[in-house]
């Protein structure tokens, strides 16, 4: 089994990937489960996704977005990977903080070769559930809803000391231009984020990843 992470400039929004050099992981395609963090006993529910590699490898993928559990990882000495159904599998982690640090260097790599300042970033470089507001299911395009198509859009945008947007733009497609306009179309109208403080940045920025799913 190898072990890593998938880098995301979302810290608390990040995958964790298992990949097995002999045979599935899980039979499933996706599902539901925990990851436990020893010996803490660190408990977060994850959502996961499996699948083939390009490399004949399988891997599963485990949604990791609580903040609390990557700041606990350098910590753990084990983690428990927990399937709705099927046999736990616990691994022994070696020394976890330069792999965390390296993590959260690539992620802000990635943010500045977008253009990004990852030092003003609204909310740091965790989830900000206002963005939630912005988008909901009467927004979905009517051409995209009746070809069925789904995907994540990844956009960047700017905003004002007041906290009012300034532009957005999608760094990541999601391969339908319906729901890449749309996602920018919506964060330009409804677009706010809470008033620049002192010392804070004239330019702030914000990272979001927008899944439209039918």
């Amino acid at each position: 089994m190898v072990f890593g992470f998938r880098p995301t400039p979302l810290m608390a929004n990040g995958d964790i990937s298992l990949i097995s050099t002999g045979g599935e992981v899980t039979r499933a395609p996706h599902g539901t489960g925990k990851l436990i963090l020893m010996p803490m006993m660190r408990e977060m529910a994850t959502r996961w996704v499996s699948g083939p590699l390009t490399d004949g490898r399988n891997g599963v993928l485990f949604r990791a977005d609580d903040k609390a559990f990557w700041d606990a990882l350098p910590q753990a000495t084990d983690i428990r990977l927990e399937f709705e159904r099927g046999t736990p599998i616990t691994l022994t982690l070696g020394p976890m903080d330069k792999a965390v640090a390296g993590v959260r260097t690539c992620a802000d790599s990635l943010l500045r070769h977008w253009g990004v300042d990852p030092s003003a970033m609204v909310g740091g470089h965790a989830e900000t559930p206002f963005v939630a507001k912005w988008f909901n299911n009467n927004d979905y395009p009517a051409e995209a809803r009746r070809q069925g198509k789904q995907g994540r859009v990844h956009a960047v945008a700017t905003f004002d000391r007041t906290g009012a947007v300034i532009e957005c733009r999608v760094v990541a497609s999601s391969g339908v231009a319906a729901l890449d306009n749309k996602t920018c179309d919506l964060v330009r109208l409804r677009g706010r984020v809470p008033a620049a403080g002192a010392g804070e940045a004239d330019v702030r920025f914000l990272y979001m990843p927008v899944r439209w799913a039918i």
